[in-house]
Parts: C-alpha cells; structure tokens; sequence
C-alpha cells in the first residue's frame, strides 16, 4: 500500500511539473518582431514625468538607441549598466527605456542570489523544482520581447564554490539559445534588453563588466533635491494620501 502510495505521489508530482512546463513554454513563443523601434518622445515624457534632472544622462540614452532605431538596428546588443547610488532613479529609467520601446519591464532581483539555480531553474528531478526567475518573469508578461532589469547585479553571490553569476554568463552569451534546466530545451530571448542595476562595480567580475556598456549617474545637488521635493514628491503625497482641496508645504530648513 505504502509503495502504490508512493507511486501515486510520484505520477501526480509528474503530471503538475508537466503542465507547469508547458504553461511556461507557451507564454514563452518566440516574437519574431526585433527591437528595434524607439520613440524617443515617450521616453522623455515618461522619464521627466516622474525623475527629475540627470539630462544629460537621459540625452545619450534617447540619442544612442534613436540612433539604432532609425538604423534598423535590434537593441538586444545595446546593454546597459546603470551605477549609481540608492533610489537614484535606475529603475525609472529602466521602465521609460521599456515604455520607449513599447515592450513590458520585468524586474530580477539579484541582490542575495547565491545559486544559479535560481536564474538557470532546478532540474525537474528535484522535488518542488521550478524554473528559473529570468523564465518566471517573462512568463508573467508572456512574451520574450521585453526589457529585463537585472536589478543589483553586483550583490550576486555563491554557493559551494559555485558563482551565481555563471548562470548570467550562459544567459548573454547564449541568449538566442537559452536553456532553463527545469524546461529542458532552449528558448529564443534574442529580442530581450537586458538592463542591469548597480550600486558598487568594485565587487563584479571583469568579464560581467565587459558585456556592459556602463553609465554612471551622479547624485543629486541639495538644490536639485530641493525641486524633487516641491515639483515631484509633495504633489505626489497630495495628490495619492491628502485630503482633497489642501496643499502640503515644508519650512525651507526641514527639506533637505
């Protein structure tokens, strides 16, 4: 009895793995569409919406992918990393990019990962096992013409010896053949842009560095932080939690 059991756990843990398979491969049908049409006006719109200032920053990314855009050119090659300090605003210019390109935004935290498996996914003999979180993302979206924010990509760590960022080595260099162990066959995500976020580059390994074209942002002045304060987050704070018809203010000593 005890072994019929045990067969039966077995066969359905089978089953459920089968379909999960089969839910991802299907929001995962390749788009044969390339990336490669920008609208820079909606990227500035976005952008300025909702962060304010480091324009010369927001030029040379509309200017460089505008420049790929009327060249016919895909933006899967065209990687970014975005260094800069905490709540700077890299995420912000991750989803403007994405709304730019009309394409969805989907966010991997690295920050902690210390196994590959959790990129790469877990082999389907293990129990519990699921897909990797670069799989679960997009399939959350279902589509492989996205952009993926590789958010805090130098606070990957390791795991018996065994770095994390291995996994991210198989996944740019391999991107139109991308095997995810739990899947078990290779998936196209040729049309994704890759976007990662940093705080610190001391930590990450050279060749990581080197499959990036690095931007650096730059804090804010207190001036600047000042106007972020009045045009930006008051408004927002009036607008999202205060009571209608009333108007927030700071004294000019408490804003910064």
């Amino acid at each position: 009895a005890y072994e019929m059991s045990a067969s039966r756990v077995g066969s359905e843990m089978c089953i459920r793995d089968s379909l999960k398979r089969a839910q991802y491969l299907t929001a995962l049908i390749p788009n044969e569409a390339i990336l490669s049409e920008f609208d820079a006006n909606k990227f500035f719109e976005s952008l300025n919406a909702s962060h304010y200032g480091m324009d010369t920053v927001k030029k040379m990314i509309a200017k460089s992918f505008y420049t790929k855009s009327i060249q016919g050119k895909s933006f899967s090659s065209e990687r970014l990393l975005l260094e800069g300090g905490a709540g700077i605003g890299k995420t912000s210019i991750c989803e403007s990019i994405a709304a730019a390109l009309g394409v969805p935004c989907v966010r991997v935290s690295l920050n902690g990962v210390n196994d590959e498996s959790a990129l790469k996914g877990f082999s389907p003999t293990y129990v519990g096992a699921d897909a990797g979180e670069i799989v679960k993302g997009l399939s959350r979206v279902k589509t492989t013409r996205a952009v993926v924010q590789l958010d805090e990509i130098d606070k990957l760590g390791n795991h018996n010896g065994v770095k994390a960022s291995n996994a991210l080595f198989d996944l740019l260099d391999n991107c139109a053949s991308f095997t995810d162990r739990f899947l078990g066959v290779p998936i196209d995500l040729s049309n994704i842009l890759f976007i990662a976020t940093a705080n610190d580059l001391s930590n990450m390994e050279p060749w990581l560095l080197d499959r990036f074209n690095v931007i650096q942002l730059e804090g804010y002045t207190k001036s600047e932080k000042e106007q972020i304060l009045t045009e930006y987050l008051l408004p927002r704070i009036e607008s999202e939690y205060a009571v209608s018809y009333t108007h927030l203010t700071l004294p000019t000593t408490s804003r910064v």
